[in-house]
C-alpha cells in the first residue's frame, strides 16, 4: 500500500470532506482519462467520473480496505459506464478534446494508432484489460477486480490481446511491403 493509498483509506474511514477533496482531486484525471480512453464521450466521461465520486462518498461504509483505493474507484466507474451502455450506444471522443483538470499526457501518433487498432480488433473486456494494464498502469489483481475475473484470466486476456495486435501488425506490415 502506498502512502497517499493509506491517506485515501483514512479519509473514506473518517468521512471527512477535506481528505475527500483531496482524493477527487488526485483520481479524477485518472478516471476521465480511462473513462475517455474506453470510447466514453468527453461530456459522458465527465458525468461519469462525478457519479463515480457521488457514489463513492454516499457509500464509503462499504469500502472494503484489502483493495486499493484506485481499484474501489475505477470498479464503480466501470459498473456506470456499463449502466450508460445499456441505456444507449457510447459516443467516440473528439480526439482533440482536453480533460478538464490537467493536461494530457504527451500523444505520440504510433502509440495513438495502436490504442485505434487495439479498440477495433479487440471485444469490450478485453480492450479494458489492456487499457487498465498499459494506459492506467494497474497490477493485473486490481484489474481482476475492477473487471470481476479473476487475475489469471486478466492475464490470459492480456497475453491474447498482445498476440492478437501483434498479428494484425505483421499483417498490415506484410501488405505494405508486396505493395
Amino acid at each position: 500500500m502506498t502512502g497517499d493509498d493509506a491517506q485515501w483509506r483514512s479519509a473514506l474511514r473518517s468521512g471527512t470532506a477535506d481528505g475527500f477533496d483531496d482524493l477527487v482531486a488526485a483520481y479524477t484525471p485518472r478516471l476521465w482519462r480511462h473513462l475517455v480512453g474506453l470510447g466514453y464521450a468527453a461530456a459522458d466521461a465527465d458525468d461519469l467520473v462525478q457519479e463515480t465520486f457521488l457514489r463513492a462518498w454516499q457509500h464509503r461504509h462499504r469500502y472494503d480496505g484489502n483493495w486499493a483505493v484506485s481499484t474501489w474507484l475505477f470498479t464503480i466507474a466501470r459498473n456506470l459506464g456499463a449502466s450508460l451502455r445499456r441505456r444507449r450506444q457510447p459516443v467516440r471522443a473528439i480526439a482533440d478534446h482536453d480533460p478538464p483538470v490537467v493536461e494530457p499526457a504527451p500523444h505520440h501518433p504510433a502509440v495513438d494508432g495502436l490504442w485505434d487498432r487495439a479498440r477495433r480488433l479487440l471485444d469490450d473486456r478485453t480492450y479494458q484489460a489492456l487499457w487498465l494494464r498499459y494506459g492506467d498502469d494497474l497490477p493485473h489483481e486490481d484489474i481482476a477486480a475492477i473487471l470481476g475475473i479473476t487475475a489469471g484470466h486478466v492475464r490470459v486476456l492480456i497475453h491474447r490481446a498482445r498476440g492478437q495486435l501483434a498479428m494484425d501488425i505483421a499483417r498490415s506490415e506484410d501488405s505494405h511491403a508486396t505493395i
